[in-house]
């Protein structure tokens, strides 16, 4: 399968106020070889702790251990698992409405190892706040971290695309 990162869109995040988390957690699948995913009205965030090859918006996408994927409200996910028994962070959430953009981020990011440890240990931390402030505090670091990670990592050209 082709890696289409230099395809995939850019998710514009308005970051003025805190997200609010709706759902959170360990999520388990791989029951059946494939699932199909629409999420009208919230935005999710996944930390994979396995591999799958996924299509989004008809794009195949490849994701492996540790990766994130962020995706918009709207966005018709396919997932084709490889294996079976297969577990994830999440978090689905909203975005306060807001006056201007604080950046853009790929919906798909592929850390290295020391920012791989980091972003999980925050993800856990919006696991564990589940239902209370703390999730949407640690949601609101993670997906700065995410944005700020972009800035660093991107071309002064794609800084200016954004």
């Amino acid at each position: 399968m082709v890696n289409n990162r230099h395809t995939i869109d850019l998710q514009e995040l308005c970051l003025e106020e805190p997200p609010q988390v709706v759902r959170c957690g360990v999520g388990r699948h791989g029951d059946r070889p494939e699932e199909h995913y629409l999420l009208e009205d919230l935005w999710a965030l996944h930390r994979y702790g396995y591999g799958v090859d996924m299509v989004v918006e008809g794009q195949d996408l490849e994701i492996e251990t540790g990766d994130l994927t962020l995706f918009r409200p709207g966005v018709a996910l396919t997932y084709r698992y490889r294996k079976l028994k297969n577990e994830h962070l999440f978090a689905l959430f909203q975005l306060p409405m807001g006056t201007a953009s604080s950046g853009a981020v790929p919906m798909h990011h592929r850390p290295s190892t020391e920012q791989s440890l980091r972003l999980k240990e925050v993800f856990s931390k919006v696991v564990e706040g589940q239902g209370s402030p703390r999730s949407s505090s640690a949601l609101w670091e993670l997906l700065w971290m995410l944005l700020e990670r972009r800035d660093s990592t991107s071309s002064p050209e794609e800084r200016v695309a954004a």
